[in-house]
């Protein structure tokens, strides 16, 4: 086992693994901070380096989540099989995992990877796909939220269900279920040192350790269209682990690169009304085009409350 994780028992006896803190300084967090991360990075992952990232997502969105890594210039792979999905994770440079339609066979592999990915330290993304109450997925959720993930993507509901809080379906006003939301996203942050990113109906807030909430915000209508888009969960974890893949151990960097470039490429997307399919090859070709001029016209944030 890697020396910078140590072991932490919580009161139901399971043994959950933390990464060590390492007191670092930190630079304000600013639009044009996030700007540069997001020129540089973009320009390292098409001109230099292009991770290889590991897929996890059901049928109707492997595609997807494949075709928007290629976008930015990542290498995604898939395996199904335990054995060859360890393998892969070893091979890799991030992991998205997305519970969406989650097998027992591919629920062996997800574990297989994510335990690859613990033990050599790589990072990996979890999307976890529980706004139903499907006992085997929630279950699965609940277990590898505690495996280190380094960002965590849910809506407000599945971040309150994955720290513990009620099932998805539980309905609370919308203040109500932010405010208990960003308190979820906060206990995973604390607990897992983990970024968060909790996806609203026309935005995205950003938690991690020492670094103050960052939240994107697009258009209603490109938001309206991105959420018909079929897969759309899928392609933010492949985005996210795209960017991890590079930015390694920089996981706020990392969510909010991806957070921005989802947003911008939603927004160029939307442009005109088409039909969702029709919009999922606009919004790929979208990610493909970004570039800084694009980003800086577009992007939307709001730092810390």
């Amino acid at each position: 086992m890697s020396t910078d994780l140590e072991e932490d028992r919580i009161e139901d006896g399971d043994v959950v693994l933390r990464r060590k803190k390492a007191p670092r300084e930190r630079k304000p967090v600013t639009k044009d901070a996030v700007l540069k991360a997001m020129s540089v990075t973009l320009g390292v992952l098409r001109e230099k380096q292009h991770p290889r990232v590991q897929l996890f997502a059901d049928a109707a969105s492997a595609s997807l989540a494949e075709a928007a890594a290629l976008a930015l210039g990542a290498r995604p792979a898939m395996a199904e099989e335990s054995a060859e999905a360890a393998q892969l994770a070893d091979a890799s440079d991030g992991l998205a995992v997305s519970l969406a339609s989650i097998t027992k066979m591919r629920a062996e592999a997800v574990r297989a990877a994510v335990s690859h990915c613990v033990a050599s330290a790589k990072p990996w993304v979890l999307s976890p796909e529980i706004r139903l109450p499907l006992t085997m997925r929630i279950f699965l959720a609940k277990e590898l939220v505690r495996r280190l993930p380094g960002i965590v993507i849910g809506s407000e509901e599945e971040i309150i269900a994955l720290a513990g809080g009620d099932t998805p379906t539980a309905k609370m006003d919308g203040a109500a279920q932010r405010e208990a939301a960003d308190r979820a996203a906060g206990r995973i942050v604390e607990e897992m040192h983990a970024a968060v990113m909790v996806v609203a109906s026309s935005s995205a807030r950003i938690f991690a350790e020492d670094r103050p909430s960052l939240t994107v915000k697009m258009p209603q209508a490109a938001a309206a269209q991105l959420a018909r888009m079929p897969g759309k969960d899928a392609a933010l974890a492949a985005v996210a682990a795209t960017f991890l893949g590079l930015l390694r151990n920089h996981k706020y960097a990392a969510a909010a690169c991806a957070a921005v470039a989802v947003a911008v490429a939603g927004e160029i997307a939307s442009e005109t009304e088409v039909t969702p399919m029709a919009f999922q090859a606009k919004f790929i070709d979208a990610l493909f085009s970004l570039n800084d001029g694009s980003i800086a016209k577009r992007v939307k944030l709001a730092i810390g409350d």
